[in-house]
């Protein structure tokens, strides 16, 4: 039976083993990776393609162009030289008055912010303008320098990210010399690209108290050029010039990770490269299913308490140590320490089946993990293959501090001493009856009680590519598969209602499934579609199905099966 945090239900015959195993493991908790190691340091001032005093030899010029005072918050517009040929463009808000202030740095992918929010909550806000190509000094930008997406560049000196992390190093020069700020203050965020700029930057300058970052650890290619189990999208030659992870090892500032665990970008590979080779403290929250333009979940919103850790020297953070895998009678336990000066409100484990390096838009699954004795949770993981390895992470959240995880780890079922299957893969792959959007990757989700069967269906509003996707579909771990059946509620209206069946984000790729022809009525009511499985090519490696309504604003679905 499944719930919205749970997947799979532990026999209770085996909590008494997993309680005395748990007693006995309760002292010997891992501590986080690399937590005895210190970062690396600068060889000769280098890290990298970051030659630090070549950087700060080019004089800073720096240039107040303009102060003004909008409702009691002063707002500086600066210029400084960041490179030969290149001036910056850097806003700075503060409380005129006030000093030594703790600082708050958003990094962003083009053009500033003027941060008065920040100011009026006792920060010095700083925004720094990145090159975007731009010629033109009276524009309110950057000015010299590459433009976005430059970025993979055999000399340095023509790459964006390269100039992005230079400007604001440069920035944070600046701003420890100014009164107003704190120098041992400084957080830094950034999301997506500029969060890929963080967490460079988090290598080459551990000023600042504390960086965090979204959806920012990048492409990942490894020493056979692969990532993902395709060729990588950038080579290993420039992953080694510009990946986070390869820098990974320097700054000893706290980092906090948020990344979603299917994104295109901060891809799943680099994510694990990254953490495991962090040697600062560390944090990290993820979202199952998800890519980084759609992370309205909670779990990535815990990071400003986090920080808050770290600038105003909040409550101490919980730890979830790696987890351990025993075999129970057949069962597949993992198990995971929590040291916490609070109640976790849940305690989750996120799962996912298929060949290593082949996560990016394949399933995760959430599991309730149950408490079996202090500080130590547990799950039985459902086994369909025992020959199909998986990847495993633990989750928790608390009131005070909100979301902590720890790294997805490999295991292989076989090799642990399972032989045979403990579960078999459910038919209906998605009831909605649990009212939660786990499986429910791009979409925003309301239930309804109007369904053809259960208490509930679906009623989706699409992504804004016009699509509503599905996951939860595993097709390697289906037994005598023949059909892929579901309800849909039609409008009366034309058509066209296609499905794809993919294993990729670019749905267009893969041959179209009409439902609905173009000038047919999509029937009133609900009614059952049925799709011959043996007519989709390589039906073993599809993970997402993704449906299109054209021009209308909710898809209902429904009892999403295989038979």
């Amino acid at each position: 039976m499944r719930s919205p945090r749970t997947g799979w239900a532990t026999p209770r015959c085996l909590w008494v083993c997993l309680l005395i195993c748990g007693c006995l493991c309760a002292a010997q908790a891992a501590d986080p990776p690399n937590a005895a190691l210190k970062p690396l340091e600068p060889v000769d001032g280098k890290v990298g393609i970051f030659d630090l005093p070549a950087i700060r030899a080019v004089p800073m010029d720096v240039e107040i162009v303009k102060k003004t005072v909008e409702d009691g918050i002063a707002i500086e517009e600066i210029r400084f030289t960041s490179r030969p040929g290149v001036r910056a463009l850097m806003i700075l808000t503060y409380a005129p008055g006030k000093f030594k202030r703790p600082v708050s740095l958003n990094v962003r992918n083009y053009g500033v912010a003027t941060l008065k929010l920040e100011a009026k909550n006792t920060f010095v806000g700083v925004s720094v303008c990145p090159t975007s190509g731009n010629s033109d000094p009276t524009k309110r930008l950057t000015v010299g320098g590459p433009p976005f997406n430059q970025f993979y560049t055999d000399d340095p000196e023509q790459s964006w990210y390269y100039h992005h992390v230079v400007a604001l190093l440069r920035a944070i020069d600046y701003i420890c010399t100014r009164p107003e700020a704190d120098p041992k203050n400084i957080m830094v965020q950034g999301y997506s690209t500029s969060g890929y700029v963080v967490n460079l930057l988090h290598a080459i300058d551990s000023r600042p108290v504390c960086y965090y970052t979204w959806h920012g650890t990048g492409h990942y290619t490894d020493p056979q050029g692969m990532s993902g189990g395709k060729s990588g999208i950038i080579t290993r030659k420039q992953y080694e010039m510009y990946g986070p992870a390869a820098y990974a090892k320097y700054g000893s500032s706290p980092l906090y990770i948020a990344n979603a665990l299917n994104d295109y970008y901060a891809v799943f590979d680099g994510l694990l490269e990254i953490y495991s080779n962090l040697r600062c403290p560390k944090g990290l929250a993820l979202a199952p299913n998800r890519g980084h333009k759609e992370t309205s979940r909670n779990e990535l919103r815990s990071a400003p308490v986090w920080c808050a850790r770290w600038q105003f020297n909040g409550p101490t953070l919980p730890v979830v140590h790696d987890g351990t895998v025993s075999v129970k009678e057949g069962q597949f336990i993992y198990q995971f320490t929590v040291t916490s000066s609070e109640q976790p409100k849940y305690a989750d484990v996120f799962y996912s089946y298929g060949e290593p390096g082949r996560w990016v838009g394949r399933t995760w699954h959430r599991g309730a993990a149950t408490k079996v004795a202090h500080g130590i949770y547990a799950l039985a993981i459902p086994i369909y293959d025992p020959a199909v390895p998986l990847y495993a992470a633990a989750q928790i959240e608390t009131n005070t501090i909100g979301v902590m995880a720890n790294i997805p780890q490999y295991f292989e079922p076989v090799k642990l001493g399972i032989s045979r299957a403990n579960a078999v893969y459910p038919h209906m792959l998605h009831d909605f009856e649990e009212v939660n959007d786990l499986y429910i990757p791009v979409g925003t989700a309301r239930y309804d009680a109007d369904a053809p069967q259960g208490k509930f269906a679906a009623a989706i509003t699409p992504f804004a590519d016009g699509t509503v996707q599905l996951v939860n579909v595993e097709p390697f771990l289906w037994k005598g598969a023949k059909e892929l059946r579901f309800y849909l509620k039609g409008d009366g209206k034309p058509g066209p209602v296609d499905l794809y069946v993919t294993n990729d984000r670019n749905y267009w790729d893969f041959p179209k499934i009409t439902l609905v022809q173009p000038e047919e009525p999509f029937a009133e009511g609900w009614h059952e579609y049925a799709v011959p499985l043996d007519a989709i090519a390589n039906l073993s490696e599809m993970t997402t199905l993704v449906f299109t309504a054209q021009y209308r604003q909710v898809i209902y679905i429904d009892a999403v099966r295989w038979q």
